[in-house]
């Protein structure tokens, strides 16, 4: 039965691949044969960072936001094609994480914000909070409106998320400080002073070069927005966090 199932994981892996290949070149088709800012091409695109979102969160985002961006300078706000880009976009920048509820478990919430001189995240219920089905709609309709400012220590990256790297000491990791990624997977750990038991997260990088690694849940910070460029590793600024953000 296991291997049934190993079986048909792979099979589905590999076609995703396949699906996700022939979008690709159906863009760059498009793309060669009407013009980058067609809205054939546009629509190409959306498609592909749609499917590239199950494989590489980071590039998904990238490629999301330039396309909605470029289609609200081409085409307006109000137009078809501006519509469609915006819904894939806000699908792969809504970054959530988990946390801790007395009498409801983990409960799942969208981080908004960074506060850095508090290092706690600003977290609003996610868009499943409208549905009356949802075994924590309760809670979060209480809180429609409102950000919670909730430690970051305290919240699980459950799901594949984009990151950045801060604040690793010298030593074999270091040069993975200001790296942007995204987390796969997380390890358990058995400290009964983490309020997780969270001891690492296994980040994949944007910058190819680089191995996935394990690293300790307070060196990842999440990113809902991407810097526009690779930040410089240079200097003392690996010894530091990003400066605090907000979600627009």
């Amino acid at each position: 039965m296991g291997a049934n199932k190993e079986k048909g994981e792979e099979e589905e892996e590999e076609l995703q691949k396949v699906k996700l290949a022939k979008s690709r070149r159906l863009y760059e088709l498009s793309m060669r044969d009407s013009g980058e800012f067609s809205a054939t091409s546009f629509c190409k695109g959306v498609n592909y960072a749609e499917l590239l979102y199950k494989s590489s969160v980071v590039k998904s985002v990238r490629l999301a936001t330039k396309l909605f961006e470029d289609s609200k300078r081409i085409f307006g706000t109000d137009h078809w094609v501006t519509d469609r880009a915006e819904g894939v976009y806000e699908m792969t920048t809504c970054c959530c994480v988990s946390v801790g509820h007395p009498d409801r478990g983990l409960v799942e919430f969208e981080v908004v914000g960074w506060d850095k001189d508090e290092d706690c995240y600003a977290l609003i219920p996610p868009e499943s909070a409208d549905d009356e089905e949802h075994p924590s709609h309760d809670l979060y309709k209480e809180l429609i409106g409102k950000a919670v400012y909730t430690p970051r220590r305290h919240c699980i990256l459950s799901r594949v998320v984009p990151v950045i790297v801060f604040g690793l000491p010298p030593g074999p990791l270091y040069h993975y400080n200001n790296k942007i990624g995204e987390t796969t997977t997380f390890g358990m750990s058995e400290d009964s002073t983490d309020p997780n038991f969270i001891s690492c997260y296994m980040i994949q990088f944007e910058d190819e070069d680089l191995e996935d690694c394990e690293v300790p849940p307070g060196c990842v910070l999440v990113l809902p927005k991407l810097p526009p460029e690779m930040p410089d590793t240079k200097g003392d600024s690996v010894y530091k966090a990003p400066a605090s953000f907000i979600k627009h």
